[in-house]
């Protein structure tokens, strides 16, 4: 596993590349959650790399155990920390000749959505993508959080499972980039988001609005995503990440959807 830490004065986010084969299929960028440890997307990348595929891992700003860093986060950060990590993963599908992917989870799969549709020129580009429960549309409740959003100094205690989060607590300022991000995404053209995808959710997430997601589909004509409904097993419904987050069944569909998806 190489490591690469780079100058936060450049907004370079840690990056993890792991290579299982010598020959490659693809090369996929792997993207965390909300306050959510990047090891805990370990799993994703398992399937991924038993399966010949080079998985970038990044890490978001705030991310790496540094709270300080983590309260001064903004929605421009996380964006150049995305497109960092993208024209890394792009280079190294390049370098190789392989096919991009990308898999991303919550907040994740959000700022990457964000980010290509957004760009009216689709330069940010993916052969397929793998959501797991996509932040895009919330519940009701989620959107209480934006009343808090003039104070960023604030921190408050983290909803995420204990042994999946990276701090106790969630400072308003990452929750204020995160709102940003899905305001930019609903404002803007999903053209260029219409490429095979497969997104993993569960229906009574409490955070995530399942029939929001439909309801994007079928108003942006996103003919190339397809649902498939997960049952997760936690409070909130909403980590799907590896096999104890939804069980050894369930996790061995997502493991067999992935493999179709990617026909590997």
């Amino acid at each position: 596993m190489n490591n690469n830490t780079g100058d936060s004065k450049h907004n370079k986010p840690e990056i993890f590349i792991q290579k299982k084969y010598k020959k490659s299929k693809g090369a996929a960028l792997v993207l965390h959650g909300l306050n959510m440890k990047p090891e805990k997307m370990s799993a994703i990348a398992d399937i991924l790399l038993k399966n010949g595929i080079d998985v970038i891992q990044g890490v978001l700003s705030g991310h790496e155990g540094n709270f300080s860093k983590f309260k001064k986060v903004t929605y421009q950060i996380w964006m150049n920390n995305l497109i960092y990590l993208y024209k890394t993963a792009n280079n190294h599908a390049k370098k190789l000749s392989v096919p991009l992917y990308f898999a991303g989870f919550s907040l994740g799969a959000l700022f990457n959505l964000t980010l290509m549709s957004r760009d009216l020129g689709c330069h940010f580009f993916y052969k397929k993508m793998i959501l797991f429960s996509p932040a895009i549309c919330l519940r009701f409740s989620s959107y209480l959080l934006k009343l808090l959003r003039p104070f960023k100094n604030l921190a408050i205690p983290s909803l995420n499972n204990r042994e999946y989060r990276v701090y106790p607590y969630t400072p308003v300022s990452a929750y204020n980039a995160f709102f940003t991000s899905l305001n930019n995404f609903k404002h803007s053209d999903k053209a260029c988001i219409n490429i095979p995808t497969l997104v993993f959710i569960d229906p009574k997430d409490k955070l995530v609005k399942s029939k929001g997601i439909q309801k994007i589909i079928l108003k942006n004509n996103l003919t190339e995503w397809k649902i498939i409904y997960i049952t997760a097993q936690n409070i909130n419904h909403h980590l799907i990440s590896d096999k104890k987050s939804v069980g050894e069944n369930q996790w061995r569909i997502i493991t067999q959807e992935i493999k179709n998806h990617l026909l590997i």
